[in-house]
């Protein structure tokens, strides 16, 4: 899988489940991105592709899609909150941690460790460093 810097990398997310006013507030499932141009890299020294590499103490500092959901998320009470990434590639480490790569584990719109939705990183922010293992 392709290794992840501050390139034009997405992550998605879904369910984002957030109250949304209609009449009385209703749960409704919104689907939610990351880009990885939005986040910030742990490694500053460490370049992939010209670009800041992201290991797993990186962090997206904003997620959107869930716009329309005013009266916040349901289980992390935020909208448009931070993407966090939760599992990466356990054989390269950069700068200590775990690099991150294309279908690594992601929290969406999280404050912590409450992330409201699942997601994956499904596009790749270059296409020539390999993080095989």
């Amino acid at each position: 899988m392709f290794q992840l810097n501050m390139g034009c990398g997405m992550d998605l997310g879904f369910p984002d489940v957030c109250l949304t006013p209609v009449v009385v507030p209703v749960p409704v499932p919104y689907p939610d991105m990351a880009f990885s141009v939005t986040s910030a890299p742990a490694a500053y020294n460490i370049l992939v592709d010209c670009m800041p590499a992201l290991n797993q103490l990186s962090e997206g500092l904003v997620s959107v899609g869930d716009q329309p959901g005013v009266l916040l998320g349901v289980v992390s009470h935020l909208e448009a909150g931070e993407a966090e990434y939760l599992l990466g590639c356990f054989t390269i480490f950069v700068d200590g941690p775990p690099a991150q790569r294309l279908t690594s584990v992601t929290g969406q719109n999280a404050l912590g460790l409450l992330p409201n939705a699942p997601g994956m990183s499904i596009v790749p922010s270059q296409f020539t460093v390999l993080t095989l293992g």
